[in-house]
């Protein structure tokens, strides 16, 4: 796997590859990145940050939870957590999965997520003031009647991940894949998007 870059001038991740293009934007991949990584990078090289250490914790609980509810997804991380901010107040998060496990949730599991993941933004108290904000984006093969708008929603998102810290400009953003027990999540055998 290839190590998450340094940081530009500016502070913040490079762009990633270009991804494609929707209504005139240009939409970004993210950089491949498990969650021991993005906790080595950006909470244990910041061990004076009071910011960090909350926002990552609340990270790893929504992966616990999506855990719980999908077999497999990954997590788009932005927001000024992936910046060089000694204190960033910022963690954007998005949840990728496919369609078909959201439309096979029931009962109290589809108002959890939903309710966690589905364009929510929360406040907490770290040290100061910090906001986390997820999305949920669900995948659908092209040959599935809600392609063309869930493909344009998973845009929007990777898009929005691209360009969260505005003051900025463009940046880059990390992607983390969750796979199920035994499967070797090298990016070799990770999936296509």
């Amino acid at each position: 796997m290839v190590p998450i870059p340094a940081f530009d001038s500016q502070g913040v991740l490079p762009v990633g590859n270009l991804f494609g293009e929707h209504d005139s934007l240009f939409v970004y991949r993210g950089h491949d990145a498990t969650l021991a990584e993005v906790e080595d990078r950006f909470v244990t090289h910041y061990p004076q940050s009071a910011t960090r250490a909350k926002l990552f914790s609340e990270l790893e609980q929504l992966v616990t939870v999506a855990q719980t509810h999908f077999s497999q997804f990954n997590v788009g991380v932005s927001g000024t957590f992936v910046s060089n901010d000694v204190d960033p107040t910022e963690l954007f998060m998005f949840i990728e999965v496919l369609g078909a496990q959201v439309d096979q949730l029931s009962g109290h599991s589809t108002w959890l997520v939903f309710r966690l993941f589905d364009d929510c933004e929360w406040t907490l108290t770290a040290g100061e003031e910090v906001s986390v904000t997820t999305a949920l984006v669900r995948s659908y093969p092209e040959d599935h009647s809600d392609y063309l708008l869930y493909s344009a929603e998973r845009m929007l998102q990777f898009y929005m991940a691209s360009y969260f810290d505005s003051a900025r400009g463009p940046s880059g953003y990390l992607e983390v894949f969750m796979f199920p027990e035994g499967v070797n999540d090298t990016v070799e055998e990770r999936p296509a998007s």
